[in-house]
């Protein structure tokens, strides 16, 4: 126990960091808080002991794992060595995501990185060395750190080379200044070409003997990937395909284990052998300290998946009814088989969108997930595990354990037609789900049998509304908007306006001091702050505040993609996503005051319009939509790296060349939105403001007025995407867990796009 001297410490370096610390290291004094520094998220907290600052952007760095037993016990080592060698470290200060990191619930890129160690680049071997020999950390465990390299055998020294600063350039260059990859992109340790393994000798390097693994199953495609575990397609060595899912060693979530997890997961599959809907087990082994779990192969698609390739059927009045007919019977399978499992007294648990199976052949799915599934629950109490986010509110945990199923099925249905169960994140009440769903299914003309169920199961979770969706019959009883009459809506402008201008005011000492620079092409290509510029330019942010070293760079960036698009040579710009591409577009059209110089500027240009048409359109059932990548299976209708953000650069491109030469495509891609489903947010960079942002220029640049139905009936969909928060009106982010008032994702947003479209478009007084 600390004593009365080592809490006062404690209590200071709460108040000096500006936020509760979970946990410090122990033996920490006052002149240690000198040299506390942490990142604005209160993610990290560091240790500044190194007497002099890294001057190399790229080299080794040192990374300690942990798991969740003997975290504390490895911190204090660690403190104790850095401090005692003048070494910089920083480590996960937060319990709560220090947490999800050791059990396995983050990215691939950060788990098992609990400490973070900044030798300099002449000391890196011997810093290493010198952990390796320390008696107490040699015995202790640690989890696998999948982007690194182990030193030697030890479970808790990993190291990697990559960028050793928080610049937001990521390149990892050449002695001659030569750009060869992109940090992070590749989740696998990697070494640049002039650097020499620092330790050859590694105990990964030996390829185990396997009497399973990739000898009677083998891989032929990664399902889903995480540093706890993984899930595999394979074949067996007699032909037949199965589900092959492993757990690592030492991953915990302080309860249980990730092995003992799976280990669980036989154990029901098992005790479910009875009930066709489920995977069935086929063997288990360990090999290599993994523990491997084979299941039968269960075919179909996600309910994510489901919902975004069928939902076009309910474009038009003819395939209401014929789509209408094949939910329903998916929804009555659902139904029909929670009820077997309740009959039996069984509790599914964790019932979402991503553990659920659609056949669309027959209509029927399957459950693959049973890891939090209990039986004979009627006398248990059932409220904390983990469940889904987004397919459970308030109120579920507080009902009996078959009601809570019934319940999250009701979400689940919900999603088969839209994503309104997300809002469940930022307002778990409800009410800002079922407003959503509600306001979809009228304009989706979505019959209203089918709208009243997850609204039944819903509002009263009971063995009998399960089964009276059994008794359900349909009609064709929708409303059709056409010819409906769209008033500018004022009083939407005007409360977000209003919360905007109040959040200004509480951080008015905030000022917008961030600038913007580029010194190299590569800085322009392969970082992010292209995409931020551009997003400052489409809020019409002053367009002269670019150095001339930065639009040189944004010059140098469009010929190079010119180079790679003309030629046949394979670039690692071909991986990048839409978004980099775009951005340079728009970037180049504003950073030369929409001003093609030359002849040869204008081919330039097209040279890479062309390309980006050619490899990311996708175009289905009639409509043209974009890829955010060359590899990726989903047409992405945003302005920040989809369909509006291409429509975007093609209007720039006609308004600045005077060229139709894109006139026709440019019409199929606005009018192609009448077909596409409502977005997933409202915001700009990646929802309906920025959609209608491009329409809107579409608008402008053709004169078209007959876009300006669709233009007005967007804009009266914005309201579904924001909530009352305190009496004021926020639009709900992307990620459905936060409000914010900003261009990109917030208020500033909407603001601007209702704005622009006042002026615009003649709306009916």
């Amino acid at each position: 126990m600390k004593d009365y001297f080592g809490a006062l410490t404690i209590k200071f370096v709460e108040i000096v960091c500006g936020i509760v610390l979970r946990f410090y290291p122990y033996h920490i004094n006052y002149k240690d808080l000198r040299k506390v520094s942490r990142n604005k998220d209160h993610y990290f907290l560091q240790f500044d002991f190194s007497k002099n600052k890294i001057k190399e952007r790229q080299g080794f760095k040192i990374h300690i794992s942990a798991t969740i037993k003997n975290y504390e016990q490895i911190l204090d080592i660690i403190f104790n060595f850095c401090k005692k060698n003048e070494i910089t470290f920083k480590y996960i200060a937060n319990k709560y995501e220090l947490k999800k990191n050791l059990s396995g619930l983050c990215s691939l890129w950060s788990t098992g990185k609990f400490i973070t160690i900044y030798p300099q680049p002449e000391d890196f071997r011997s810093i290493v060395l010198k952990l390796y020999s320390l008696p107490e950390l040699k015995e202790l465990k640690g989890i696998y750190v999948l982007t690194d390299r182990r030193y030697r055998d030890s479970n808790t020294i990993f190291y990697r080379y990559g960028i050793l600063n928080n610049d937001s350039n990521k390149c990892i260059f050449d002695p001659n200044g030569k750009y060869l990859y992109t940090d992070y992109l590749v989740s696998k340790y990697q070494l640049p070409y002039f650097v020499n393994e620092p330790f050859p000798i590694n105990k990964d390097d030996v390829s185990p003997h396997s009497k399973y693994l990739f000898s009677k199953y083998i891989p032929i495609k990664n399902i889903y990937k995480k540093s706890s575990g993984s899930v595999y397609c394979v074949k067996s060595n007699n032909g037949d395909t199965y589900i092959l899912k492993n757990a690592r060693p030492n991953f915990s979530n302080g309860n249980s284990s990730q092995i003992e997890r799976l280990k669980s997961e036989k154990s029901k599959l098992e005790k479910l052998v009875d009930f066709n809907f489920f995977p069935q087990v086929i063997e288990s082994f360990i090999e290599n300290g993994n523990y491997f779990l084979v299941e039968t192969l269960v075919t179909g698609v996600t309910i994510n998946k489901f919902r975004a390739e069928d939902l076009s059927g309910y474009a038009t009045d003819t395939q209401i009814l014929p789509k209408s007919f094949k939910v329903l019977e998916i929804i009555k399978d659902m139904c029909r088989k929670l009820i077997a499992l309740h009959k039996k007294d069984i509790f599914l648990g964790d019932i979402s969108a991503n553990n659920i199976l659609v056949n669309e052949k027959d209509s029927t799915v399957n459950f693959v997930d049973v890891e939090q599934t209990e039986f004979n629950v009627s006398d248990k109490t059932i409220s904390s595990f983990f469940r889904t986010p987004g397919f459970f509110d308030k109120k579920t945990s507080d009902l009996p354990p078959l009601e809570q199923d019934i319940q999250q099925l009701g979400y689940v249905i919900m999603s088969l037609f839209c994503r309104a169960s997300s809002f469940l994140e930022i307002d778990s009440s409800g009410k800002t789900t079922i407003s959503f769903f509600k306001e979809f299914a009228k304009i989706y003309r979505i019959p209203k049998a089918l709208v009243e169920i997850p609204l039944i199961l819903i509002r009263n979770p009971s063995e009998s509304s399960l089964k009276s969706i059994l008794n359900v019959k349909l009609s064709l009883d929708v409303k059709s908007r056409k010819g409906k009459i769209y008033t500018f809506p004022e009083d939407l402008l005007f409360k977000l306006k209003h919360t905007y201008f109040c959040g200004k005011l509480d951080s008015i000492c905030a000022q917008d001091i961030e600038r913007i620079s580029f010194f190299t092409k590569e800085d322009v290509l392969y970082t992010d702050k292209v995409i931020s510029l551009n997003m400052k330019y489409l809020e019409n942010k002053n367009r002269n505040f670019l150095s001339q070293d930065s639009k040189k760079a944004i010059n140098l960036a469009k010929n190079e993609l010119v180079n790679c698009f003309s030629n046949t040579l394979k670039s690692e710009l071909e991986s990048r996503d839409l978004s980099i591409f775009l951005s340079i577009l728009n970037c180049y059209f504003f950073a030369n005051n929409f001003d093609i110089r030359t002849h040869k500027d204008k081919e330039d240009i097209e040279t890479i319009i062309d390309y980006l048409l050619e490899n990311y359109k996708v175009v289905n059932n009639g409509i043209v939509g974009f890829r955010k990548s060359k590899k990726s299976v989903y047409i992405m209708p945003y302005i920040s790296s989809g369909t509006a953000g291409i429509l975007t650069v093609l209007l720039f491109y006609k308004y600045l060349s005077g060229s139709d030469k894109y006139d026709e495509i440019i019409r199929t891609i606005a009018y192609g939105f009448k077909l596409i489903a409502l977005p997933k947010s409202g915001g700009f960079a990646n929802g309906l403001s920025g959609i209608i942002y491009a329409l809107i220029l579409y608008r402008e640049i053709t004169n078209d007025n007959q876009i300006d139905g669709l233009i007005k009936q967007m804009i009266n969909e914005l309201h579904m995407y924001t909530i009352y928060l305190s009496d004021n009106l926020y639009v709900i982010s992307a990620d459905f867990k936060h409000v914010n008032l900003d261009f990109m994702d917030g208020n500033l947003g909407m603001i601007k796009v209702l704005e622009k479209a006042k002026k615009v478009i003649n709306w009916e007084s």
